[in-house]
């Protein structure tokens, strides 16, 4: 959902609007507030191949840390 407001002379909020529709895994929004990063379900598990596998996403957070430890000189 979405709300645009006014705030002088006074808070006053309009009415909410849908942004989307459906399910989602997950979601986040971008640090730069404009994009959304979102996460949809298989349409349908029974039209996913059993061979393909589980649909997954690895994460690495500090990235750059780890990779100064997997490859600092000592």
């Amino acid at each position: 959902m979405a709300v645009s407001i006014k705030t002088a002379p006074a808070f006053t909020p309009a009415q909410p609007k849908v942004l989307f529709k459906g399910t989602y895994l997950s979601w986040d929004i971008r640090p730069d507030g404009k994009r959304f990063r979102m996460i949809k379900p298989p349409a349908s598990t029974e039209a996913a191949p059993s061979a393909a596998g589980p649909r997954k996403i690895n994460v690495v957070v500090n990235w750059f840390e780890e990779l100064k430890n997997q490859f600092s000189v000592d």
